[in-house]
């Protein structure tokens, strides 16, 4: 479980540059700059979120729900390839 974790923390991060450089766009006004760095920021704090997550006693917090998880590699190569 903390794998996942930690992958999907590494995921929000990928999130997190996409809307990073899409707020870097020339075609991009002041709005828009700030609604996708605002995302960006989002995915960053989700990332921190899970981060802390991850130091929890896992046995307790999360019983029974790593079984139905899926590949947190797969997620992560998916998200990177979109």
């Amino acid at each position: 479980m903390r794998r996942f974790i930690r992958k999907a923390s590494e995921i929000e991060k990928l999130i997190a540059r996409t809307y990073q450089e899409f707020a870097k766009s020339e075609h991009n006004d002041a709005d828009l700059v700030e609604i996708w760095s605002a995302m960006a920021r989002d995915e960053e704090d989700h990332a921190m979120q899970l981060e802390l997550a991850a130091r929890l006693p896992l046995d307790a917090a999360f019983a029974g729900i790593a079984e139905s998880c899926p590949n947190p590699a797969t997620m992560y190569d998916l998200a990177n390839e979109i």
